[in-house]
């Protein structure tokens, strides 16, 4: 439960937030958290759920993933099965093949047990941050009409093109992007996860006079080099 860890886990951030500043009161029970103004944060880890919940006698409880029954799910990398599927694209060769093997092992068949009794709670609703996952979902057991599509927001507040407007002349000529350039961005903490491969095969192939050019955020740097590549730093 922190700011800027990743995707999920800002969403579940901003999510909170903003239930409490609409008056209701919001407890967090995670491993890592920061501390959030308004939001009750308790950070003696899940093995504590049965205590807080007593403690809490909540009206509405939501589980940010498959780690115990509740009222509502929300699911951001889709089924453990799914993910396991996906991220074997990652790989090629003798690797993929070992990580195929790995797979067989019993904690991910345990994982995925969790899941399935999770998915088949009848009362419960999940909410999905896209179709894929929300497809995901139903092959693994839960009831589709049970299953809704939520794509992650966007704060308008921060994020506007009329705010980015004053920014953009010195943000592309801190990069190097020459004004009739094209830029995409990519922001991904995993090159490999989020198969920056790919795109290298993609941006080869495409024309000169595009002046095509990918931006890419995140931890890591990409191995080697390429006209069309920048990166831009976390």
């Amino acid at each position: 439960f922190r700011f800027h860890a990743g995707g999920l886990e800002t969403s579940a951030v901003r999510l909170c937030t903003a239930l409490a500043a609409r008056g209701h009161a919001v407890h967090v029970l995670a491993e890592d958290a920061d501390l959030v103004p308004e939001v009750a944060v308790h950070t003696e880890g899940l093995a504590a759920h049965a205590t807080i919940l007593a403690q809490t006698t909540p009206d509405l409880t939501i589980d940010w993933g498959f780690y115990h029954p509740a009222d509502v799910h929300r699911l951001g990398g889709g089924t453990h099965r799914g993910f396991l599927r996906y991220q074997l694209d990652a790989y090629g060769g003798l690797r993929r093949w070992l990580k195929r093997l790995s797979y067989r092992g019993l904690k991910h068949h345990r994982l995925m047990a969790r899941e399935r009794a999770l998915l088949r709670q009848p009362a419960a609703r999940f909410v999905a941050n896209s179709q894929l996952t929300a497809t995901l979902a139903i092959a693994d057991g839960a009831t589709p009409t049970h299953v809704t599509v939520r794509h992650n927001g966007v704060d308008t507040r921060h994020f506007h093109p009329d705010r980015c407007l004053d920014q953009r002349p010195a943000l592309r000529a801190r990069w190097g992007l020459e004004p009739t350039a094209v830029a995409f961005l990519l922001v991904a903490h995993n090159l490999r996860l989020k198969n920056l491969d790919l795109l290298h095969r993609v941006f080869a192939r495409l024309p000169a006079d595009l002046h095509a050019r990918l931006l890419v955020a995140g931890k890591r740097r990409p191995a080697g080099g390429a006209p069309w590549l920048v990166y831009v730093g976390q």
